[in-house]
């Protein structure tokens, strides 16, 4: 298996694949790639992208929604825009009120932050609490106090944190999945919001490298954890090792990838909050060794890893004096590959497969 790099888009802003086609914003116009203009942006701050359309709004909560033909369809004032399910159904923070809304509809006294939508149900993270509102008639079937799993140490510090949502991995059969920063995960049942299973400790067999720089638990940036494509796994990249969650018996998995690192003078994988993958591997952010790779500075780059044999078939060196990569994740189309540097260069690769 190979990927080649096939194009670089330069300037790029905001990005998205709709329906397998790389739409992306540079000197203030959106493209659908290769080089379709679709429409001039004027005073706005960002662009989000949706199935059927997109919104162009400013740092004012000004916002226009335009389909992909760049026709625009309609314009809201103040709002921010959590779903979007059609150009006149959608759930927002109105900026003027200081509510979550459904349409005309209050359904929450505040913003809603990282949500999960499921269904008619929005799971909503607030201080302490996970809150299950169904955003149809503003009803709370339950509510999750995580002040009763106790609290947490923060690595290299004294004091003692509340367990918090960092992130909704997503749906398991009927279970909700959460990581929250302390390195504790959960599985909480959507319907009763009774819990069903957590994670904390590392698996056995931890070296006692990793037992010493995390303290016996597993990372506690809650933003590392993914569920994969076929929702069978809760998984992670950390330092130069691979963890799984197997869901179905609740088993926790730790491969040590050091020594394949190594072949690549690869020194760890990078933290990231996404991982693009296919049937065959996942696509993640790697450093290499500053000191065998002969630089005066840290390299980053891409690789593809192997589900199956937990190494890596795949690797692309971005050179810092160049071009690095930063806080952007990869992104998976098809059989191309795309990673947004810190100059904001897009990166396309293609895959090629073995004869």
């Amino acid at each position: 298996m190979d990927l080649i790099l096939k194009d670089k888009v330069n300037s790029c802003g905001d990005f998205s694949l709709i329906q397998s086609s790389l739409h992306y914003v540079s000197n203030s116009i959106l493209y659908k790639y290769p080089s379709e203009k679709i429409i001039e942006l004027k005073d706005y701050w960002g662009v989000h992208f949706d199935l059927f359309l997109f919104n162009v709004f400013t740092n004012r909560s000004n916002n226009k929604f335009y389909d992909y033909l760049g026709n625009e369809i309609c314009e809201f004032d103040k709002r921010n825009f959590y779903h979007i399910f059609a150009s006149n159904d959608f759930i927002y923070y109105d900026r003027t009120s200081k509510k979550t809304k459904y349409n005309d509809s209050n359904i929450f006294e505040s913003k809603i932050g990282g949500n999960f939508l499921s269904g008619k149900s929005l799971f909503i993270p607030k201080d302490n609490l996970i809150i299950s509102l169904n955003y149809t008639n503003a009803e709370t079937p339950w509510q999750y106090n995580l002040a009763e799993l106790g609290t947490y140490t923060p690595l290299h510090k004294q004091e003692q944190k509340p367990y918090a949502v960092r992130k909704f991995l997503g749906l398991w059969q009927n279970d909700l999945l959460i990581a929250c920063d302390g390195g504790l995960l959960l599985a909480i049942n959507q319907e009763s919001g009774v819990l069903t299973r957590q994670w904390q400790g590392l698996p056995k067999g931890a070296d006692d490298y990793l037992q010493s720089v995390l303290r016996v638990q597993l990372p506690q940036q809650g933003y590392v954890y993914q569920l994969n494509l076929a929702k069978t796994r809760i998984e992670a990249f950390f330092l130069h090792y691979y963890f799984y969650i197997d869901l179905e018996s609740g088993t926790m998995h730790l491969i040590n990838c050091k020594d394949n690192l190594k072949k690549y003078q690869i020194e760890q994988y990078k933290y990231s909050s996404a991982y693009a993958e296919d049937a065959t591997h996942l696509y993640t952010k790697v450093t290499y060794d500053k000191g065998t790779s002969g630089t005066d500075y840290i390299p980053t780059g891409l690789c593809a890893f192997n589900k199956q044999t937990f190494v890596i078939d795949w690797q692309y060196r971005f050179d810092q004096h160049d071009d690095y990569l930063k806080t952007d994740n990869p992104q998976l189309s098809d059989n191309k590959l795309y990673q947004l540097s810190a100059d904001k260069v897009l990166y396309i690769f293609e895959k090629e497969e073995d004869v």
